[in-house]
């Protein structure tokens, strides 16, 4: 991955990336843009530009378009497909009626003449800038976790549907479960919902996914408005792309806060690896057996493969767990090198009558301290627990022998 600073970062300043091959234009873009953005220029051609637009996650894309029309919308496309709440800009011949309509097409929302003097970019590019940062671009990214397990009997789908209704029924965000688990069409059944629509057919219009299309299509749990997009043939598990399921979960963000993904009781190291560096917060689901404790060890060291920090971003969730088992959920997250864990009680039979009527709603299942569990798990994973341990949490937690 090349990339070549055009100014100093620092004040954290918004990014603008720049897709050009003429050094010159880059230099003017980086005086157009002082004190506004911080400049960096990445060669088009680079193999690595998808994934330099997913790691550095600009507020603002500018693509040279002395280029074929062809090269020039594929670029924006792809950056559009990368980064869908980023401002593109395409820098061209705005008299050009085919490369304007090509662009806009694409995804780019503006035109600004490549010769233009830097006071006219700057106030091209400041205006496009503000509006994408006054809209909720990426400054406003959303929560973005994922649920693993290690063993195949690990009840992670059922942790992550639980966890997903609880969010949704506490109010003021909009998650979305995305399943991609070998049960993921399991899930829609489960909230006694019809669904027509999942994850590869979103990933076939990844490129015009918004609000409208997504509220539209999308399935919805009646009794909180959770929205489910399964993998409705577990199947195709296998045959997904890397870049396109970060495209999806990018354009996913832009819509739903917090996203939810349930990889599963034994993830795919493609999903992780795509994965890794879009989730915030990662939850190990597990059990109190030795079997369950030896493949969460695997899928942490699958994560550690990813790049991701396990101790800092891996919150450990021992599920039915009862207190005469004598493999303790603090032993477990010593023996795993974790720092949080969260015990889950067993409440297996309630949560199961209520999948089978179809009428999932956590606030209705007994006993309140598997709901606190939940309360707090969340909490943990959505950066909030610290906000969250006032003293009525400190009762519930101390109802459940955990601390914050």
């Amino acid at each position: 991955m090349t990339v070549m600073m055009m100014t100093s970062p620092g004040n954290n300043l918004p990014v603008a990336l720049a897709l050009t091959e003429d050094r010159a234009l880059g230099d003017r873009l980086s005086v157009a843009l002082a004190g506004l953005a911080e400049v960096q220029r990445v060669r088009p051609g680079d193999p690595a530009l998808v994934e330099t637009l997913h790691a550095v996650r600009p507020d603002l894309v500018m693509v040279d378009g002395d280029a074929e029309d062809e090269v020039v919308t594929e670029l924006v496309a792809a950056s559009r497909r990368a980064q869908p709440t980023a401002a593109i800009v395409v820098l061209g011949d705005e008299t050009e009626s085919g490369l304007l309509l090509a662009a806009m097409r694409a995804g780019a929302q503006d035109v600004l003449p490549r010769s233009a003097a830097e006071p006219t970019l700057r106030r091209g590019l400041r205006d496009r800038l503000q509006r994408t940062l006054r809209s909720g671009g990426p400054e406003r990214r959303a929560e973005c976790m994922a649920l693993i397990g290690g063993h195949t009997g690990d009840p992670v789908h059922e942790i992550a549907l639980a966890l997903a209704v609880r969010v949704a029924e506490e109010g003021g965000r909009k998650p979305l479960l995305v399943e991609l688990s070998s049960r993921a069409a399991d899930a829609p059944l489960s909230l006694g919902a019809e669904c027509a629509y999942g994850v590869v057919e979103a990933m076939t219009d990844v490129d015009r996914l918004d609000a409208a299309l997504l509220e539209g299509a999308v399935t919805r749990h009646a009794a909180t408005g959770l929205a489910v997009l399964p993998l409705l043939d577990p199947r195709d598990a296998a045959r997904l792309d890397a870049g396109d399921l970060r495209s999806l979960v990018a354009a996913l963000a832009a819509v739903y806060d917090p996203v939810i993904i349930n990889l599963g009781g034994e993830p795919v190291p493609l999903m992780l690896t795509a994965l890794a560096p879009q989730v915030r917060s990662w939850c190990l689901v597990a059990t109190q057996t030795i079997t369950s404790s030896r493949g969460a060890a695997r899928s942490l060291r699958l994560l550690g493969d990813a790049d991701v920090v396990v101790k800092e971003r891996v919150v450990l969730a021992v599920a039915e767990h009862d207190s005469r088992v004598m493999l303790t959920p603090i032993a477990i997250c010593g023996a795993l090198g974790l720092a949080s864990v969260v015990s889950l009680p067993d409440n297996r039979v309630a949560f199961r009558n209520a999948l089978n009527r179809g009428r999932l709603l956590i606030r209705a299942l007994g006993p309140r301290s598997f709901t606190d569990s939940l309360d707090l798990l969340s909490a943990r994973l959505l950066g909030t627990a610290d906000a969250a341990a006032a003293p009525g949490w400190r009762r519930a937690l101390s109802r459940i022998g955990i601390g914050p």
